[in-house]
């Protein structure tokens, strides 16, 4: 149909150009015969009676192509009216609904009749003109695409058989819906960490007055934000929002926990090892009740503290945590009659159990392996057939060699399992000990946890997006220096004496020794107690040394790793093993990084390199004012804010550093990944 319009159009336009150029020949023809006395003295008439002519030709002419091109659309037009009656045309009206329909061209050739668009702005559009997700609508045939055509919304249905296209109004309820994401409640916890440790370290007296502004900083962020908020309790507080105050507020980056830093800087609890700062819990999204999202609120605030506190924690429904703040070092804040609840519960699990399973991650380092041994004890001593699950090649290397000369090929028979058989041993009545990781995919025997009902979690790295659920028990502290400063401490708590052997202590001691690089980080008056605790248990500080003794390859590997380090940005740095056939150890790659740190100005260190046929591991380590366990966990690892390690999968050395590479320039630029 349009094709003959566009025809039509053309002959028109031909036709007044034609005439046009006669027009021109006309005047030109008079000026060259202006001595002519004819042309002199009719020239004008003549003029004026072509101009007639083309005035009446023009006027029948267009008049008759309009007449038939009229014509043709009143025989092409077909109203709803003519199909269905006249009684489905109030129908469609009613409810909002327009059918387009389409030619080969993609040119809209017809329109229903309606009041929610005009025919002449749509009639001969093209339909990718009109309607820009047409592509989307095509290839995933989806039906719930909302567009917009003349500033309303319409829910699209296409027919590409057909060539049909359906519009259904949906303007109002977009509008409605907006509305209700904006006003959407949202439910969060506000805790304010280690209270009760510095009202007993300052004295009520000396608290009150800082308490009371931290209070007041909570109290004005709330009411910028139009949150209800009530305190429950000394140092906690529940706060009710609407979506909209929450966009707000992560626009702004949640600017309350950088205030309550300051707040804590400016105040003389700046030397006390335990300064105020805020956990923020928030549940939020599309869900069922107000319980559910209390829920997910009560989750995110549990999974704040865990993760050593000083951050929010957002839990949307049916998505993963989000996690913003964590700029500053978690502390201790661990009490000895915890301590001693937690390893009764412990000591009574393992009884009631029938035989028990003990595991760490994969790759096991001393502080795993010293753990799972801490574990075994406790088991031996309370009569409870034990294992924990072992094999040469899940081992770093300079811990199995270690583990090998203490141990005697039937003492270690004794003590372990094979993650296979580990599975054969499984029986209604096993409970399973988790230590050093609670990411169930990096654990030695993953299987065990889909099989075990009863499951012991005992860890102390911050807890990310994937994590053992439901656990019977749960020794989680992220404060803590190692997963042997945990066992240590139930086993001094147990309400069953247990014997450590000296062999044992070593082990436990060596744990800590790594993850707290000799007693340098990550160490608080828990951690030497422990250490204290281990020396009266005979462990031997120069036996411990002996373990970490390096081969000579092993320490020419780590200078020429320092020499050839690159530098990403002022004060951070990063070393590559480049050699993809050298296989080394975590352990080099994280004295790489702390030997790199020791330097002057030196904000964070990675180190990277193959660990195994398939495994690249990256270590890093970082200073107390630069998160390095965030950018780690970006690429799937974890561990603390100052010390973390990641192991990549199937790819190569350099791969890894120039990813590595582009989440510390987007760190740096965003100050978040």
């Amino acid at each position: 149909m349009f094709k003959k319009i566009k025809k039509d159009k053309g002959k028109v336009l031909v036709t007044l150009i034609i005439e046009i150029f006669i027009a021109i020949a006309a005047i030109v023809l008079s000026f060259v015969f202006k001595d002519n006395d004819f042309v002199e003295k009719y020239s004008f008439y003549i003029i004026m009676f072509y101009l007639l002519l083309i005035v009446i030709f023009d006027f029948l002419f267009i008049g008759r192509i309009f007449k038939y091109s009229e014509k043709y659309l009143d025989r092409t037009d077909v109203t709803i009216a003519s199909i269905f009656g006249n009684e489905v045309t109030p129908v469609f009206e009613f409810g909002k609904i327009v059918i387009l329909v389409y030619n080969e061209e993609n040119e809209v050739i017809w329109i229903s009749q309606t009041t929610l668009l005009k025919k002449e702005d749509i009639l001969g559009q093209n339909v990718y003109d009109l309607i820009p997700d047409m592509d989307k609508a095509l290839s995933k045939n989806e039906q719930d695409i909302i567009i917009t055509i003349n500033a309303k919304k319409f829910q699209m249905v296409v027919n590409s058989g057909l060539k049909v296209i359906y519009l259904r109004d949906v303007s109002a309820q977009v509008i409605q819906e907006a509305k209700y994401e904006n006003e959407r409640p949202f439910i969060g916890h506000i805790v304010i960490d280690n209270y009760q440790d510095v009202l007993i370290s300052l004295g009520e007296s000396n608290f009150v007055l800082f308490a009371t502004q931290i209070k007041e900083v909570i109290m004005a962020w709330a009411r910028k934000y139009d949150l209800f908020i009530r305190s429950y309790s000394n140092d906690s507080f529940l706060i009710i929002g609407e979506e909209k105050n929450f966009l707000a507020m992560k626009q702004d980056k949640f600017s309350i926990i950088e205030d309550v830093r300051k707040l804590s800087r400016k105040d003389d609890t700046k030397d006390d090892p335990n300064p105020l700062t805020i956990s923020i819990g928030i549940g939020k999204g599309n869900t069922t009740s107000i319980l559910r999202t209390s829920e997910l609120a009560y989750s995110a605030l549990n999974m704040a503290l865990s993760r050593g506190g000083d951050q929010i924690v957002i839990n949307t429904f049916g998505e993963q945590f989000e996690y913003i703040g964590a700029k500053s070092e978690n502390k201790q804040t661990r009490s000895h009659i915890r301590g001693r609840v937690l390893s009764a519960s412990l000591v009574n699990l393992i009884k009631n159990a029938k035989n028990v399973l003990i595991m760490g991650h994969k790759n096991m380092d001393f502080d795993a392996l010293g753990a799972s041994l801490g574990a075994w004890t406790i088991c031996k001593e309370t009569k409870t057939k034990a294992y924990f699950v072992y094999e040469d090649d899940l081992v770093d290397n300079q811990t199995k060699k270690a583990f090998r000369q203490v141990f005697t090929n039937s003492q270690i028979e004794e003590m372990t399992v094979t993650p296979a058989k580990a599975m054969q041993l499984v029986t209604d009545q096993t409970l399973v000990i988790v230590v050093d990781v609670h990411k169930p995919e990096i654990t030695l025997q993953p299987g065990l946890l889909e099989v075990c009902k009863e499951i012991c979690v005992i860890d102390h790295h911050r807890k990310g997006d994937s994590f053992i659920n439901n656990p019977v028990f749960e020794y989680h502290e992220s404060q803590s220096s190692s997963a042997s400063e945990l066992i240590t401490e139930l086993i001094f708590y147990s309400p069953t004496k247990i014997d450590v052997s000296e062999e044992v202590a070593n082990f436990l001691l060596a744990g800590m020794c790594l993850d707290t690089k000799f007693f340098t980080t990550s160490t608080s008056g828990k951690t030497f107690e422990m250490a204290m605790i281990l020396k009266n248990y005979q462990a031997n500080v120069e036996r411990v040394n002996e373990f970490f003794k390096e081969e000579y390859e092993e320490v020419k590997l780590l200078a020429d790793m320092i020499c050839n380090s690159k530098v990403l940005s002022p004060g951070i740095y990063m070393a590559v093993v480049e050699d993809e056939s050298y296989p080394i150890t975590r352990t080099i790659l994280a004295k790489c990084a702390e030997k790199i740190l020791t330097t002057n100005g030196a904000k964070a260190v990675f180190a990277i390199g193959r660990t195994n046929s398939n495994i690249v591991s990256i270590s890093g380590r970082s200073s107390s004012d630069f998160n390095v366990m965030v950018i780690i966990e970006s690429l799937g690892g974890g561990g603390h804010f100052s010390a973390a390690a990641t192991q990549l999968k199937d790819t190569t050395v350099k791969l890894a550093a120039e990813q590595l590479e582009e989440k510390v320039k987007i760190y740096l630029r965003d100050g978040k990944l």
